[in-house]
């Protein structure tokens, strides 16, 4: 269920948030404005909103908001590729060439590869490991290469 606000129902006065400029409070009502909703906030910024908090008709979600909220760290941190042991990808370095690998696994902010080819069954140490950067999945064509 989405959840709307009609700010235009809330009177002159009425704190609000948003994420670029902060804490503000509703400072004008003008119904006869596509944007009648006047907020002006702490930083002495004046914006108009959508009755609904929508900056703009087109956007998807408000960024007008009754209460203040952080954003999750899990929002800010890159997600772990969905990949299985030993399967195939391709890796390079930043701007580098793209290297044919084997995916050993995911450590947090790189994913880690057997080296030269090799794969959990073929290789000779641990140590037959390296860090990339980036990884892709390989294209049919380097597939079949």
């Amino acid at each position: 269920m989405k959840r709307k606000t009609d700010f235009s129902k809330l009177p002159i006065g009425t704190k609000v948030w948003n994420f670029i400029d902060g804490a503000g409070y509703i400072s004008n009502i003008k119904l006869s404005n596509d944007y009648p909703i006047m907020i002006t906030f702490e930083n002495g910024d004046q914006n108009t909103y959508h009755i609904d908090g929508r900056e703009d008709k087109d956007d998807i979600n408000p960024l007008l908001f009754l209460q203040k909220f952080e954003v999750p760290d899990i929002a800010f941190e890159v997600p772990k590729p969905d990949l299985k042991i030993d399967d195939k990808i391709m890796v390079r370095l930043v701007n580098g060439e793209w290297y044919f690998r084997h995916f050993k696994m995911w450590d947090g902010e790189k994913v880690v590869a057997w080296d030269y080819g090799r794969d959990s069954f073929t290789a000779e140490s641990v140590d037959d490991i390296s860090w990339w950067s980036h990884y892709r999945l390989p294209t049919e064509e380097e597939l079949n290469n």
